[in-house]
């Protein structure tokens, strides 16, 4: 049987309610209070995403209902690369947060109007008062102090549960869209993450652009080197290079798994002799290693990679451009014998 829910069609309406139907839905269908499960009811109680409304009601009327499995397929299909409903679920627990900050206030405003009761008795006491009056007054007070220390607990630990409530959603929902943007098989990010960020720094290095730098590199002969130990050795070897790549990684740097055995590294706010220097080490550091397979101890022998260094032109030049000089000077180190660091200005082997 379906469950109906009051869908919010208006977006101007308030987040809150949103918020209170995925809790009160979490409860009526016993589901787990991840970040994804989060994204995903949160989308469907807001109604502007028909495709995925259309499959909640079809899970939800199913005998079995929901799951996280469900969840998961249902954030990887609509909204990873729904760049629109995240900001706006980002939105809303923004706005969630303004909404908590404002009871706080009201709550603040409450121990400010029993503070003031407590003046004004401290006020009567100087008076020369009558036992009968003395007793009321001594019966605000207590009641006063007894309201003011509930108010204050009440205070405090909203504050404290609001606050790590919303931190830990956001973290956790920032956690899961970069998971995304993760290579399994190297831990490098991937070739989406790649083209994003490089769209991000050509931008902010338009007036700049002789301090933003490209290296592609690749293993040299990985192909023969599979069909002599095998994929799961290549597989180990790539996780090596990654590895490799990380350890060493400066502050001003990303790097990326671009597809198969070949690499990028995005580096900013460097010159090109400090990308080359760079590129140099960590060509230097993959040949010197000694690596051995792990079944029999057999060593692999030497491994090597090319590189290859372009350097951005400024607002007239593209990421495509971009990204084809620093794979021409990959392809000139490979021609000219390969183990061999070469950037775009570079003609010949000399």
């Amino acid at each position: 049987m379906t469950v109906k829910y009051d869908l919010l069609q208006d977006p101007n309406d308030k987040a809150e309610r949103a918020f209170e139907q995925v809790l009160e839905a979490f409860k009526t269908h016993h589901v787990n209070p991840t970040p994804l499960n989060f994204a995903v009811w949160y989308t469907y109680f807001r109604g502007n995403e028909p495709r995925l409304r259309e499959e909640m009601e079809t899970i939800l009327a199913d005998s079995f209902g929901y799951s996280d499995r469900y969840g998961k397929e249902l954030f990887n299909k609509y909204l990873l690369d729904n760049d629109d409903a995240m900001a706006e679920l980002d939105r809303a627990i923004r706005h969630l947060i303004n909404s908590i900050a404002k009871k706080i206030e009201q709550l603040a405003q409450r121990l400010d109007q029993q503070t003031q009761k407590l003046e004004s008795c401290t006020v009567k006491l100087k008076e020369d008062l009558q036992p009968d009056e003395l007793k009321v007054v001594a019966q605000t007070v207590l009641e006063t102090a007894q309201t003011l220390k509930h108010d204050s607990l009440e205070f405090e630990q909203n504050l404290l549960t609001s606050a790590q409530e919303i931190q830990r959603l956001r973290k956790e929902l920032i956690e899961a869209r970069a998971m995304s943007t993760q290579d399994e098989l190297t831990g490098l990010q991937n070739r989406r993450a790649f083209n994003e960020t490089l769209a991000q720094l050509t931008v902010d290095y338009e007036d700049r652009p002789e301090r933003l730098h490209l290296i592609m590199t690749d293993i040299d002969h990985f192909k023969k080197f599979n069909d002599t130990f095998g994929h799961l050795t290549g597989d180990s070897v790539l996780r090596f290079f990654s590895k490799l790549i990380l350890k060493t990684q400066g502050e001003n740097e990303a790097a990326f798994r671009y597809g198969g055995e070949e690499f990028a590294i995005v580096l900013w706010d460097s010159s090109l002799e400090d990308v080359r220097a760079r590129a140099q080490a960590l060509r230097e550091k993959l040949q010197e290693a000694h690596l051995k397979r792990k079944t029999d101890q057999k060593p692999l022998g030497t491994i090597t990679a090319s590189f290859g260094i372009g350097e951005f032109k400024g607002p007239e030049d593209t990421i495509e451009a971009f990204i084809e000089r620093a794979d021409k000077a990959l392809y000139l180190a490979k021609k000219c014998g390969r183990n061999q660091v070469k950037t775009e200005f570079d003609q010949g082997c000399g």
